[in-house]
């Protein structure tokens, strides 16, 4: 459900703060308002995350934390391209040129993304790892089982032969002493 409800905000946000969108007047893409609300709600999932802890295993809460920890980063990065830099000088003077050729934030954000990337692709790693050792230790024990009871079979069956066995020694030794005694 939350994951539904994120998709559909950052959605509605990007139209909303666009041009010729019907339910706004903007006639350029208001960028600064757009960055400004998905920190707002990306921090406010960043508290439902810390209160409801929605994953049950603690590496996920853990990963959870270190994948929304860096996209308030980013969010924080993006405001360097929204020109918010720019209405802090004295001089009323804005180069935007200067913030979108400067490669540094975009290094920066090129590196925690990767950042991300790489962090979830370890977990899934890890992950895929420990439940393959699981996986052949269950076929391991379950081989063993079967050992066990074919083990148990065979001995079982080797009993019964044993028994059977003596049972016709036995048989056999009482009708011998019955022919010896008899003479037939």
């Amino acid at each position: 459900m939350i994951f539904c409800v994120r998709r559909f905000y950052l959605v509605l946000i990007n139209m909303y703060f666009s041009p010729q969108f019907p339910l706004s007047n903007f006639e350029s893409h208001a960028s600064f308002f757009k960055v400004a609300i998905f920190l707002v709600m990306q921090t406010m999932y960043m508290i439902y995350i810390i209160e409801a802890k929605p994953h049950t295993e603690d590496i996920f809460i853990k990963l959870e934390y270190f994948n929304e920890g860096l996209l308030v980063v980013l969010c924080y990065m993006m405001f360097v391209y929204t020109g918010i830099v720019c209405r802090g000088m004295e001089d009323g003077t804005c180069d935007t040129k200067a913030i979108f050729t400067d490669k540094v934030p975009m290094y920066i954000s090129c590196t925690l993304t990767a950042m991300i990337v790489l962090g979830n692709f370890i977990i899934l790693i890890r992950n895929s790892f420990y439940k393959f050792r699981s996986i052949l230790r269950v076929k391991k024990e379950q081989k063993r089982q079967k050992a066990i009871i074919q083990a148990k079979q065979k001995q079982s069956a080797h009993k019964k032969e044993l028994k059977f066995k003596s049972k016709m020694k036995k048989a056999f030794e009482s009708k011998s002493t019955l022919w010896v005694r008899t003479g037939t």
